[in-house]
């Protein structure tokens, strides 16, 4: 009998312990026609409540100036063209530069600290990445953003062909464009990618944080240095910007290059 009830109770264990990763698979599925309503309007809702209490966290914790600055950069980074390369290095510098540059910044522009501002876009990455994890196909639906979102997935050839790296490394290509600002990257523009290249949704996921987050932060404590070399040094701080410039110019002129040859071979 104790044989019996010991086995028993092994298989109830077993049984609870079975129901419970199905549970968490049902939670975690990506394909639509497997989930439930409930796992539907769940996947739908949490993001924008993870969002709602990060700002609120933001509001309790931050003084006012700063959470509204900090509102400012993160609602910007939203619209084309700006991206991480340049709303990181503005929020950064708010009125630091004031008396160096020929215009007067507004009284809302306080410069907000390397580490928060770079959190802060990586977080929005990080989110927009988890809500297309969860709701790609019902994001194409939606009026506007579904059509942004279907023309960025038809430039997802083009965007593979001009950074053969991320097909050829997969998850760390994926990481680096998170990481780098190229145009179409961060969350969205990576959640297409991978996708295009057949790789799990959690897996680009992973990829989405581990780039933002490195990305951000690169970016964020460069511009910080740049921004007191520039106060102390402003010649070494202009020699600095102009090799950036000539740099960025020559990366932009080749990926053209590269795009006009890719787009010349097709039509031959």
């Amino acid at each position: 009998m104790p044989g019996i009830k010991s086995r028993l109770e092994r298989e109830t264990i077993e049984e609870k312990h079975e129901l419970r990763v199905d549970e968490i698979e049902d939670v975690l599925e990506t394909k639509p026609e497997k989930k439930s309503r409930g796992i539907i309007l769940a996947q739908f809702f949490v993001p924008w409540l993870i969002a709602l209490v990060v700002i609120a966290c933001l509001y309790v914790f931050l003084p006012i100036d700063t959470f509204a600055t900090l509102g400012f950069w993160m609602l910007v980074y939203f619209f084309p063209p700006f991206g991480k390369e340049s709303v990181i290095p503005l929020a950064i510098a708010g009125d630091r530069l004031e008396g160096t540059v020929p215009f007067e910044y507004p009284d809302i522009f306080v410069p907000i600290d390397p580490w928060l501002i770079a959190l802060a876009v990586a977080f929005l990455d990080i989110i927009a990445g988890l809500f297309l994890v969860w709701n790609f196909d019902f994001t194409k639906k939606i009026p506007i953003l579904g059509r942004w979102i279907r023309k960025l997935e038809s430039k997802g050839t083009t965007i593979l062909e001009e950074n053969r790296y991320i097909e050829a490394l997969s998850f760390v290509g994926v990481v680096l464009f998170v990481m780098f600002p190229f145009q179409g990257s961060g969350g969205v523009g990576a959640s297409i990618v991978g996708r295009a290249i057949g790789m799990n949704p959690y897996k680009v996921w992973v990829a989405i944080i581990i780039g933002a987050i490195s990305g951000c932060f690169l970016i964020a404590y460069a511009a910080d240095t740049f921004f007191s070399v520039f106060l102390e040094n402003r010649i070494l701080g202009v020699l600095i910007l102009v090799v950036i410039v000539v740099l960025a110019v020559v990366l932009i002129l080749r990926k053209r290059r590269r795009s006009e040859k890719s787009e010349g071979s097709e039509k031959n």
